[in-house]
């Protein structure tokens, strides 16, 4: 469903175009606004594209699923873009997982979770890109 684009558009173009930044310059960037784009996936009344198709769209909800979803009992994001039958891996989503860990960590000063918990929540991606 496409709704208008809340007042926080702003937050999901930050958080779209920096799921793509090949050189993941601005993770820190999206640590400060990452709660309130969970509260508005939370809501449901989004609209999310991705201008090149739908890989943008498997990082931002696999950040979501990581880092907020999962916490809250939210079934894992499927994958849609980043999928092996099509000849696609997950290793860029693994990449932006990986920096936003780094830098939550760094920001923060604590890690968001234990390490093997964000271990076993990138293999559940992992899996999920095989089905």
């Amino acid at each position: 469903m496409r709704g208008a684009m809340p007042d926080e558009d702003s937050v999901i173009v930050l958080m779209g175009k920096t799921a793509m930044d090949r050189k993941i310059r601005n993770i820190e960037e999206m640590i400060a606004p990452f709660p309130r784009f969970c509260e508005l996936i939370d809501k449901g009344d989004f609209y999310m594209a991705c201008y090149h198709g739908l890989h943008r769209t498997d990082i931002a909800v696999s950040l979501y699923g990581v880092f907020y979803g999962a916490d809250r009992g939210v079934e894992p994001p499927q994958i849609r873009g980043y999928r092996e039958d099509e000849g696609r891996d997950t290793s860029k989503i693994m990449r932006v997982l990986n920096a936003m860990y780094a830098k939550m960590i760094e920001v923060n000063g604590a890690e968001p979770m234990p390490a093997e918990v964000f271990k076993e929540r990138k293999r559940i991606i992992n899996e999920l890109s095989k089905m």
